[in-house]
């Protein structure tokens, strides 16, 4: 069990909830650079809108050179914020899954295209 969290912590995890922003031009660089990204959002949460994942998605897919599944978007139903919790079994294979596709996409060179910034 987990140690409650202190007061500092809380406060600081609001404020870099409040404050975070990606622009639309670098989540598509994220997009052509990573080999796998699994955007995953549960209907029922009420502490991140779905809209959010919406449009980290919206903002990724198409900035793949020609990779449709390199940036996958799922919506799970029934499922709050606490993802990995409540859908244990399934997020576990969902994380097994993305990063064995992500390492076979690198191991064939996917990333050879790659430019840091």
């Amino acid at each position: 069990m987990a140690k409650p969290q202190l007061i500092m912590g809380n406060i600081s995890q609001m404020i870099a909830g409040l404050t975070h922003n990606v622009s639309p031009e670098r989540l598509a660089f994220i997009a052509a650079n990573i080999p796998k990204i699994a955007i995953v959002t549960g209907d029922t949460d009420n502490l991140i809108r779905t809209s959010g994942s919406e449009r980290l998605n919206a903002a990724m897919c198409g900035k793949t050179d020609g990779d449709s599944n390199r940036v996958e978007y799922l919506k799970w139903e029934g499922v709050g914020h606490g993802i990995h919790i409540q859908m244990e079994s399934q997020f576990n294979e969902l994380i097994e899954r993305c990063a064995n596709e992500g390492w076979d996409k690198s191991k064939r060179g996917i990333l050879d295209n790659y430019q840091a910034t």
